[in-house]
């Protein structure tokens, strides 16, 4: 016991631990600088439990390296201050490896919290509702069998890494619209539309064939198309031929809804535009036709022709214009129909249209349109004429410039090679091409009425997650773990996977029906400061969109004290008495006007001002008394 005694008070223990403890510092460096992970590294050097015996040895060694001595002299003094000051430190450091902490607090402005979330832990956040309140439980995924005493959870798998994926529309191969079954590539019909889902790595070419098909069968279409990103894009062309588009984007889900709270899922939801044209949009147009023609104003080539031929027929122009757009809108057609019978009034105006010459470009622009509408017509012909993704503007922009650059070189073509007829569905239509080549189409009641959407069709999708396992990262912090989770309440069971959420943020899931909320995520742990974060904010360099700070105003209570306020900055930390430290650690969104979401770190060492400074006061007292009090050396 005696040589025991000794030895771990001696100066061979002491060089031994030393040596381990630099050798696992300098290791621990080369994994950091290796991986660029942290946790990578703590996890084999100074996180580990060897590290902490090795604390335990130092304190052990110094302690009975000091005891050693006894009985104490006035020149033992020095060294016993200087080893109860490392006694004092590494008692510190102990401390604070077991009962410290380090977390990270997040808050949206406006809001405030003292829950913060311990990084690198695994835990279970489970919610329901009793009568009005909610009751919420955070328990590792290790003690989780039981969260509450009717409910268990049992974890049957994990998995270190995995991709995360927002499926919206498109899930897997096959589109999903709520209350239909799912549908691919072949369209099925939802109502008066037609729907299908493609993935293509091109949604440009494929809106645009989707487009043509529509143009062969005027019958209302949408299409989900998702790219290589798993991005869906939905475009729907409704019965007039309008496009409508939207993207989903996983990353960036601009809004979703949350059916009961989230009890009962959640959904993300399209409205889309429909357009009715009949008489209300003719009448408003009717009446603002009139008020512009009680000043004679000058009038397009197009528009002057038919306004003669309308006086000719005795006829009102302000009545049969709105008319003639109604006809042609109703027709689904790029240009008026041959084969429609006109409105009587109508009729006789189109038969005064034969005393009028027709530029050559009317009718050049109608055998064209002939044949766009063929289905024979190449598809490849026509993608290079559009160089943004098709939407209502793009489309109608096309097809006049179309019109006007063969209008443009009509004089240097020859006659049409196709003799017109002369009737009145004829002459219909190439003033449906006249019209065209100034920018003037069945839109136009659009334009011309107090709304111009009349109602919206409206569908929704549920909202699900897609994972694919991928090999772990060095970096242990971008790690993404998976778990597999079977829960049961009596006779019911469900299995549902969670992926990490290492803020805390994600969706909490419903299970077993809805009586209960699930996310996997950090391990809670409440502090006795409250966080309200008041404003944050980014500040750029001067005339520059850069970040150069952040800084976060905040008001810190505790019960029993006043509140404080503090701004908290890249380079400004805030400290308390009793040793939380809280300083800004990240900020999203950088866009102004936005609700910012910040993260705040939480640091707290309980034995700082016990233990940790004034031991560190104490060995520099003993280091400086050791040289006073050296013993002088004696004269030979």
């Amino acid at each position: 016991m005696k040589w025991l005694y000794h030895f771990l008070g001696g100066v061979y223990l002491a060089i031994g631990l030393i040596v381990i403890t630099a050798a696992m510092v300098i290791a621990g460096t080369f994994i950091e600088a290796h991986t660029d992970s942290h946790r990578h590294a703590a996890s084999f050097t100074y996180g580990s439990p060897l590290f902490g015996v090795l604390l335990c040895l130092f304190f052990i060694n110094i302690l009975f390296a000091a005891t050693r001595r006894w009985p104490f002299k006035a020149s033992h003094i020095p060294f016993l201050i200087t080893h109860l000051g490392l006694l004092m430190v590494i008692g510190g450091t102990i401390i604070k490896n077991f009962a410290g902490t380090q977390g990270t607090l997040s808050v949206v402005e406006g809001s405030g919290s003292d829950q913060i979330l311990l990084p690198g832990t695994y835990a279970l956040h489970l919610q329901k509702r009793e009568g009005d309140k909610t009751i919420a439980v955070n328990v590792p995924i290790d003690s989780a069998k039981h969260p509450f005493p009717e409910l268990s959870v049992k974890v049957t798998s994990f998995i270190p890494h995995v991709k995360e994926t927002l499926e919206t529309w498109i899930k897997g191969d096959h589109g999903v619209i709520s209350g239909y079954p799912p549908f691919k590539e072949m369209p099925v019909s939802i109502g008066p539309w037609s729907v299908s889902a493609v993935s293509s790595d091109d949604i440009q070419k494929t809106a645009l064939q989707s487009y043509l098909q529509w143009i062969k069968s005027r019958q209302p279409k949408l299409v989900f198309i998702q790219d290589l990103q798993r991005n869906v894009f939905l475009f729907a062309f409704d019965a007039a031929g309008r496009v409508f588009s939207q993207s989903f984007r996983p990353e960036e889900l601009r809004s979703y809804i949350a059916y009961d709270e989230g009890y009962g899922g959640y959904t993300v939801q399209a409205a889309i535009p429909t357009l009715s044209l009949g008489k209300g949009k003719r009448d408003a147009m009717t009446k603002q036709l009139r008020i512009m023609m009680a000043d004679s104003p000058p009038l397009a080539p197009p528009l002057q022709l038919l306004d003669n031929a309308c006086k000719e027929a005795g006829e009102d122009f302000a009545e049969m214009l709105p008319l003639f757009l109604d006809e042609w809108g109703s027709s689904l057609s790029l240009l008026f129909p041959t084969n429609r019978t006109l409105p009587h009034p109508l009729d006789k105006v189109m038969r005064r249209l034969n005393n009028h010459p027709w530029p050559r470009g009317a009718y050049w622009t109608a055998l064209l349109f002939d044949r766009l509408e063929n289905p024979h017509f190449n598809q490849e012909d026509i993608f290079r004429f559009f160089n943004k993704s098709p939407s209502e503007d793009n489309i109608r922009g096309f097809l006049t410039e179309l019109a006007q650059q063969t209008f443009a070189v009509a004089d240097l073509l020859p006659e049409p090679p196709v003799a017109v007829s002369t009737t009145p569905s004829e002459q219909a239509r190439l003033l449906s091409a006249y019209f065209r080549a100034y920018d003037i189409d069945y839109f136009l009641l659009d334009e011309a009425a107090d709304n111009r959407e009349d109602g919206h069709f409206t569908i929704e999708t549920p909202i699900t997650m897609r994972y694919e396992q991928l090999p772990s990262l060095l970096k242990q912090e971008n790690n993404r773990p998976l778990i597999t989770l079977e829960a049961k309440k009596g006779v019911r069971k469900q299995t549902i996977s969670l992926s990490y959420q290492p803020y805390g943020t994600g969706f909490k899931w419903p299970i077993l029906n809805g009586e209960y909320l699930i996310r996997f995520q950090p391990r809670m742990q409440t502090i006795p400061y409250r966080l309200r974060l008041r404003q944050a904010r980014q500040i750029n360099y001067p005339h520059s969109g850069q970040p150069y700070s952040y800084e976060s105003d905040v008001i810190i209570s505790r019960a029993g004290h006043p509140p404080v306020e503090t701004t908290l900055s890249m380079n400004r930390v805030y400290e308390t008495w009793d040793g939380y430290r809280f300083y800004l650690s990240g900020m999203a969104p950088g866009d102004d006007g936005a609700v910012k979401h910040v993260q705040i770190a939480v640091n707290h060492d309980p034995a700082k001002y016990v233990l940790t400074y004034p031991g560190a006061c104490l060995v520099t007292l003993g280091i400086v008394l050791l040289f006073w009090f050296k013993p002088k050396p004696k004269n030979p």
